[in-house]
C-alpha cells in the first residue's frame, strides 16, 4: 500500500486498503467503484481493488488526457 502522507505531506491520509480495513473488507470484495475524480487520493488507489469495475465521468478523464 502506498504511503501517501510521505509523498504529499500530512498525517491523516489513508489509502483505500486502510479505509476498507476499518469496515472489514478487502479490495477484492468490491465489485464497483465510482471515482469522484482521478487525482492521487482517488485514482491513485485503484491498484488496491483488483477485480472491480471503475466508473468516472467522461469529462474528468478528458480533462486529464488533455495534460498528457
Amino acid at each position: 500500500e502506498k504511503d501517501w502522507s510521505k509523498l504529499f505531506g500530512g498525517s491523516d491520509i489513508e489509502g483505500g486498503g486502510e479505509v476498507l480495513k476499518t469496515v472489514k473488507l478487502t479490495g477484492n470484495e468490491i465489485d464497483r467503484m465510482i471515482l469522484s475524480d482521478v487525482e492521487f487520493e482517488d485514482g491513485g488507489n485503484i491498484d488496491e481493488f483488483g477485480k472491480g469495475e471503475f466508473y468516472v465521468e467522461k469529462e474528468e478523464v478528458d480533462g486529464w488526457v488533455f495534460w498528457l
